[in-house]
């Protein structure tokens, strides 16, 4: 209304405050979409640059790489603290883009011209270290990386980063006595005591030790005040080893027990359809359709993916009457999300609906080429290049 236009005009940045409380409450849930744009309203309305950091973070966490570098680039020119953490988050920023892109296109030079960048604006020692492993890793280069942590270590014994790094890698590497030891070093040093436990349950996991990781987290579930987020992720982690294990049903049982504490977290009711999905579970995933239509909204894009693949399930031709719907959906998608992995898969399947294979192939790349990793979207890829020699 006119009134509420006028007293933004006045005090902007007391409204500004309070979308930015707003976008940190939906982000609280992962509600991703309104919290970017909750915060987008609130840089319209009061800029600071001390918001757009807020913002590329989450840009950065939802996938939009591009709103995130956007952010980031307007901070570059502000103080000297802002410009280390505009430039420490493009540097994850290089790297996450470039492990996204197929391995011939990636450019680790880019990477490397990155983090010189953070460490000429005052990114510390640990993080430039930790930045540079991770960079050699995804390049292949492990003896190289595990030389740069030894020296690292030898230099900084109290970073829980490098600790992480050293433990994941000395495992891989099959060293035990090492790697478990440098995992009790992490989970000694770290902040954050339920990522601790994610990470050392996780290389229980690899260790083949599931039980073990199975008893850590319901341990750790039964423990109070802890953080929705924090719960959410151990119920998901919990949930991801019963489905490595082939148990679906507990999977879902986990699942279903982590809704009904957290009825509002988006994480949670996203796994649950996922899975649902996946093992073709149609009547779950109507369900979990409604659980993160409740949780987003009518304006929500999750739910919506979902529902076009539960009509997808449903329909063989254009003609059906639910394609309209499933293409009105993907449409509302694109526009809010252009560049959401999941917004090409779709586009992909409503293609090969109309027997459109060339424009599927394309959507279904350009899906592949933002990050979007599963079986079956490999499995449309291969198909079609079978079917259609693309192969050569």
């Amino acid at each position: 209304s006119a009134v509420r236009e006028n007293a933004q005009m006045r005090f902007p940045w007391l409204y500004a405050e309070i979308w930015k409380f707003y976008g940190d409450l939906c982000a609280e849930f992962a509600l991703w979409d309104t919290a970017n744009a909750a915060y987008r309203r609130a840089i319209r309305l009061y800029p600071r640059n001390e918001l757009r950091l807020q913002l590329a973070s989450l840009a950065t966490r939802s996938g939009d790489l591009s709103l995130a570098e956007e952010q980031l680039l307007e901070v570059a020119g502000g103080g000297e603290e802002l410009r280390r953490d505009a430039f420490m988050q493009l540097a994850r920023i290089e790297l996450q883009r470039q492990r996204q892109l197929p391995q011939r296109r990636r450019n680790w030079a880019a990477v490397k011209r990155a983090i010189e960048n953070a460490a000429q604006n005052g990114a510390p020692d640990d993080f430039l270290n930790a930045m540079t492993v991770e960079a050699l890793l995804a390049e292949g280069r492990i003896d190289d990386a595990a030389q740069l942590l030894s020296d690292a270590l030898d230099q900084d014994q109290t970073s829980p980063l490098l600790w992480r790094q050293f433990a994941a890698l000395k495992l891989q590497q099959g060293d035990s006595e090492a790697g478990w030891d440098a995992v009790k070093k992490y989970r000694d040093l770290a902040q954050d005591r339920s990522s601790a436990v994610l990470f050392e349950a996780q290389m229980l996991v690899n260790a083949a030790r599931t039980d073990e990781a199975v008893s850590m987290l319901q341990n750790e579930l039964k423990r109070e005040h802890q953080a929705a987020g924090q719960l959410a992720q151990l119920y998901i982690a919990l949930a991801q080893i019963h489905l490595r294990q082939r148990d679906t049903a507990a999977a879902f049982k986990t699942l279903s027990a982590a809704h009904e504490r957290l009825p509002h977290d988006s994480h949670i009711a996203d796994e649950a359809a996922q899975l649902a999905w996946l093992s073709q579970n149609w009547r779950q995933l109507g369900q979990h359709v409604g659980w993160l239509r409740e949780i987003e909204g009518p304006s929500g894009t999750l739910w919506r993916a979902y529902q076009v693949q539960l009509l997808l399930a449903r329909l063989t031709t254009e003609t059906d009457s639910r394609y309209a719907e499933a293409l009105a959906h993907t449409q509302f998608i694109g526009e809010q999300r252009p560049n959401w992995p999941k917004t090409h898969f779709l586009r992909g399947e409503l293609a090969l609906v109309r027997g459109e294979q060339d424009a599927a192939l394309v959507s279904y790349l350009r899906a592949w080429e933002l990050g979007s990793r599963n079986m079956l979207l490999a499995d449309r890829i291969i198909d079609i290049y079978s079917r259609t020699n693309c192969g050569g």
